[in-house]
């Protein structure tokens, strides 16, 4: 009887484990206009709201008419136009350092990254990923898009 709620136990683990690891926290939606929904991992699509969480692995899409922001935990800010999807691969941060990888599948998306202050050199990474390109970027505010299989990037300040 033990070893049967002890298989029980350890076979949950093993099926929920992996479940939250996708669900870090990696920020919260801090403006909704529109419709905005968000698709998290084996969950169906939700509309999102101010204040709810981001986390990593979630899907984010914009409606026609629709744009989000969301603040990620080390002060970086995302900004999704309408009509755009992308989804939050990685994002972790520890002792300076962050670990952040975002996929653009299609239209507009504003970053503000701040540079982080003790971080070693080339430690930290923040990437947009789209079907055609990857953008990374250390410090600053720009914006990426790919539409109509054409990938773009504009600086608005930074390198």
């Amino acid at each position: 009887m033990k070893r049967k709620l002890l298989g029980l136990v350890i076979l949950a683990l093993l099926l929920f484990v992996p479940l939250m690891v996708h669900a870090a926290t990696a920020g919260k939606f801090t403006s909704v206009e529109g419709n905005v929904d968000v698709t998290s991992p084996g969950v169906e699509a939700r509309l999102a709201n101010l204040g709810d969480p981001l986390n990593v692995g979630d899907i984010i899409r914009t409606k026609s008419k629709a744009k989000c922001e969301g603040a990620f935990l080390d002060g970086a800010i995302l900004r999704l136009a309408e009509n755009s999807r992308g989804r939050v691969n990685e994002f972790a941060q520890e002792k300076g350092d962050r670990n952040a990888t975002l996929s653009l599948f299609r239209g507009k998306i504003q970053n503000v990254v701040m540079a982080l202050t003790g971080a070693a050199s080339g430690q930290s990474k923040y990437e947009i990923h789209t079907p055609t390109s990857v953008v990374g970027v250390r410090g600053t505010d720009f914006f990426v898009y790919h539409q109509a299989g054409v990938t773009g990037a504009v600086f608005k300040e930074g390198t």
